[in-house]
């Protein structure tokens, strides 16, 4: 008679192999172990290899591409009377300058995302180690956000919140980001962050950065007390960021579950972070 393997705690180690966690993952992984396998230090390192080679490539097109037209012009004017070389030239250093311009910028945008993915990975992997590490502080922790740990499916004993850590740091850093859109929005007024909008209204742009922000948060409330979900936010909802203060700002692609407004959810008294997260956790439950 064989007996079950005892469960092992989740870690970066032990969801998927180094391939798996760096090129891609496995289909039956939840968002929790998404989560896991991108703070993985492999990952990060992976993101900051391609960072480099996006930048010597946008370098080396700068280069390589208007040589390669000036082999083409060459092959081309060879043949040519000189009167029609002339608008043969112009056309190729159109399409040269063009086509590097292009060409750059396609690397310059590659290098640009996993620059940021690096950054934001390294800065949340900070966040975690800054958590507490007695289980009973993140019970503590959990109780301040109104989540009762032992409510929490598959959480059986206090050391098991160790597993949910990561979503926690995510939780933080997505509260800090609406503080700080908070702030921005309080002091729309300062001329560098209109200058920085050019032609957007500046308080607009700060609330919807803010609420946008608050949404993201609940989401993640809301997989905190739901570790197992799988999907991700697009599969729950979207967010309306050009709607008026009257109309939905959040839709939930359930149609039973009621749209929220811009005022609604700008209203903290009557939306907090944990009420909104009921309606994701009822998203994830239909």
């Amino acid at each position: 008679m064989t007996t079950a393997a005892p469960s092992v705690p989740v870690s970066a180690q032990s969801i998927a192999s180094p391939l798996t966690r760096i090129f891609g993952r496995p289909q039956s992984s939840n968002y929790l172990q998404r989560l896991v396998q991108d703070l993985d230090p492999k990952v990060v390192a992976h993101h900051k290899f391609c960072e480099r080679a996006f930048k010597v490539a946008q370098i080396v097109s700068l280069f390589m591409v208007p040589a390669l037209f000036g082999s083409a012009a060459g092959i081309v004017l060879s043949p040519l009377a000189p009167i029609l070389a002339i608008p043969v030239v112009i056309g190729l250093s159109i399409a040269g300058g063009l086509t590097t311009m292009g060409v750059s910028n396609f690397f310059k945008t590659c290098k640009e995302e996993h620059e940021n993915k690096a950054r934001h990975l390294a800065a949340l992997a900070e966040r975690l180690r800054s958590l507490p590490q007695n289980p009973r502080d993140l019970a503590t922790k959990l109780a301040s956000m109104h989540i009762e740990w032992n409510r929490i499916p598959g959480v059986r004993q206090l050391d098991d919140l160790t597993q949910l850590k990561p979503l926690m740091a995510l939780y933080d850093e997505r509260i800090d980001r609406q503080r700080f859109w908070q702030a921005v929005a309080a002091d729309w007024e300062s001329v560098v962050y209109r200058i920085a909008c050019w032609g957007i209204d500046p308080f607009t742009a700060a609330e919807n950065s803010a609420l946008t922000e608050k949404i993201k948060a609940a989401f993640v409330h809301a997989v905190i007390q739901n570790p197992e979900f799988a999907g991700k936010f697009k599969d729950l909802a979207l967010i309306d960021s050009s709607s008026s203060a009257d109309r939905s700002f959040l839709l939930f692609n359930n149609r039973n579950i009621q749209p929220i407004t811009r005022a609604e959810l700008s209203d903290e008294s009557t939306m907090p972070v944990h009420r909104l997260a009921e309606r994701f956790l009822q998203a994830m439950r239909a």
